[in-house]
């Protein structure tokens, strides 16, 4: 059985998002992160460009509350995967 990492909080957690448009991406993440400072920047493309990640950075207060902003943008249909 894997032990649980131990994290303390607050901390910047990263995100990955992957899906195939950018404004689409960055438009859920403004409905979700609402009242709270983030970064969101482009990390990559596909080589044929039909996907690319941005890596959104928010400091998260607890671990229910980064569990929580796992599964509202999990629950976005721009965002196809998160990491």
């Amino acid at each position: 059985m894997k032990n649980k990492p131990d994290i303390t909080y607050p901390i910047k957690w990263q995100y990955r998002l992957i899906g195939e448009n950018e404004e689409n991406i960055k438009f859920a993440v403004t409905e979700i992160i609402k009242n709270q400072s983030y970064s969101l920047n482009l990390s990559q493309k596909s080589a044929k460009k039909k996907y690319l990640s941005l890596i959104l950075e928010v400091e998260v207060k607890s671990e229910n509350e980064r569990i929580s902003i796992h599964r509202e943008l999990d629950a976005q249909p721009a965002i196809k995967i998160i990491i």
